[in-house]
């Protein structure tokens, strides 16, 4: 089939319809990449917390000690 023989209106709707699909799917891949990052955010997130826990027990403890 060659796209010259198709009539314009034809070929408008067809690339423009190839646009949309190539948004929709870029979007989707968006969706699934921001869920990734948000899950390494939150390993990151758990790991600093017990990283401040051990930050503020040191502290107090050496609080405890200075006179």
């Amino acid at each position: 089939m060659n796209l010259r023989s198709v009539n314009v209106a034809a070929r408008a709707a067809l690339f423009f319809a190839v646009v949309i699909l190539l948004v929709f799917g870029l979007g989707i891949f968006a969706v699934i990449q921001m869920g990734k990052l948000y899950d390494a955010e939150q390993q990151v997130g758990k790991k600093m917390d017990g990283q401040r826990t051990a930050d503020r027990t040191y502290e107090i403890r050496c609080a405890q000690i200075a006179p």
